[in-house]
């Protein structure tokens, strides 16, 4: 009975060992992009679930998550309450969480209002991005073209001083169509990538005001034509 005994609290201690083995290998990370909550949860166990509750103490049980292949959950949220953390359940739908306990932080960096403009014959790509002073956060901008694989073209540090910075990239418009993302790097992993940003030659015009009041160029920047509007 003795002998019977230890060997289940060795396997249980095993088990135990194993649970916390795999809870440190959890990370969670939280980033914005234009009012949009984004909670990452990654090593997971594939198909697990993680359930997402809205006080430290428990308070509102808020959503279930199912992890991916890879161990991945995305959770997303639009309104102003955000989970405090999330835990892995150790059994559902026949897969084995961890158990896991993760709670919420400092957000990683608060990225908004990125635009993309033609000025002067230059492809123009503004955006404003706000990054904890204990966080870090590089850009990239990358661009192909025509259907050409994306290549990184530039690098652009972020500054960490949580404030709302702005930052832009531009370069001459000499292709017929040059297609650009951004990407966000943070904690040397990527966290974001921006919808194509499209900058097609043939068919782009460009607006600019003359000397005299209540007139308009538009031109075209393949043809050169111009036109005058009034008003």
């Amino acid at each position: 009975m003795k002998n019977k005994i230890i060997i289940l609290f060795a396997i249980g201690l095993t088990y135990n060992l194993g649970l916390l083995a795999q809870n440190k290998k959890h990370s969670l990370s939280y980033f914005i992009v234009d009012g949009i909550s984004n909670i990452e949860v990654v090593n997971c166990v594939p198909k697990s679930t993680i359930d997402f509750y809205s006080k430290p103490g428990g308070g509102k049980f808020m959503q279930e998550k199912i992890a991916d292949e890879k161990g991945m959950v995305l959770f997303q949220i639009t309104n102003e309450t955000m989970p405090a953390f999330c835990s892995s359940r150790r059994i559902a739908n026949n897969v084995q969480g961890t158990g896991a306990v993760i709670h919420f932080k400092e957000y990683d960096f608060n990225l908004s209002y990125l635009e993309y403009f033609l000025v002067n014959n230059e492809n123009q790509i503004t955006w404003k991005c706000a990054i904890p002073s204990t966080k870090n956060a590089t850009f990239e901008i990358w661009k192909s073209i025509g259907s050409s694989a994306f290549q990184k073209i530039a690098t652009i540090d972020g500054t960490p001083n949580n404030q709302i910075n702005e930052y832009s990239f531009k370069e001459d418009n000499n292709q017929a169509e040059a297609v650009y993302q951004l990407r966000v790097i943070s904690d040397k992993t990527q966290k974001y990538v921006s919808k194509n940003i499209v900058f097609n030659l043939e068919n782009t015009f460009e607006l600019y005001p003359t000397l005299s009041v209540n007139h308009i160029f538009i031109e075209n920047r393949i043809s050169r034509e111009k036109e005058v509007i009034k008003f």
